[in-house]
């Protein structure tokens, strides 16, 4: 189950279209709670083993049986701390938040873009693949690309003789060449004698 704290959420129709999250296919792997009372935290902790990911407003609020808004700081934390304890994965989001996948940090907007073809991802394979949330559905290429941009400014800042030591020209070639050996495509460069600027040129024919 992926679980949503977001005390904003009933705006989120403003900016987002979020209303497929009411169909039964979607409320069978994602929970929203709009207003978290104490109670809703303490099934949270009950049910830990049931929660596959967790993802908190940044600002959240933690509201009464009446709905009013509480002093909810330390249970908020002790939640994290229980989600932490347990080894699952929490992600935080808010307004205008740095994206930073390694920290599990991401702008809102961003990840109500990306929730639905998240959880369509999760219904359809069963699993989660949480760069879907940053990155959309197409973060695969967009690993790609990013990979093989890194390994062309190190082809272009490395002496030709320190290629086959450098860990990203090697990841980019095999990325780029599956069918080969990394060593392989280096031996062929060197015994072409091509330069740098010919190298470069083999690669973007190749993307």
């Amino acid at each position: 189950m992926i679980v949503v704290l977001d005390d904003t959420f009933e705006v989120r129709h403003k900016f987002s279209d979020v209303s497929y999250l009411e169909e039964e296919k979607y409320q069978s792997v994602a929970k929203i709670i709009e207003k978290p009372t104490k109670k809703d935290f303490r099934e949270l902790i009950g049910n830990c083993h049931s929660i596959q990911l967790l993802c908190n407003h940044r600002s959240l609020k933690l509201f009464n049986d009446n709905l009013d808004i509480i002093d909810g700081k330390e249970a908020i934390i002790n939640l994290f701390n229980q989600i932490q304890t347990n080894n699952l994965t929490r992600l935080e989001f808010g307004r205008d938040m740095h994206s930073n996948l390694k920290a599990k940090t991401l702008d809102k907007d961003i990840f109500y873009s990306n929730l639905k073809p998240f959880l369509d991802h999760l219904i359809d394979n069963g699993q989660i693949e949480i760069k879907i949330l940053f990155y959309g559905i197409q973060y695969q290429e967009l690993e790609f690309l990013s990979a093989v941009n890194q390994m062309m400014d190190e082809i272009n800042f490395t002496a030709l003789e320190e290629y086959k030591n450098n860990t990203m020209i090697l990841h980019g070639l095999e990325l780029l060449y599956p069918e080969k050996e990394p060593l392989e495509i280096l031996n062929e460069w060197k015994k072409k004698e091509l330069t740098k600027k010919e190298i470069l040129s083999i690669i973007n024919n190749k993307i």
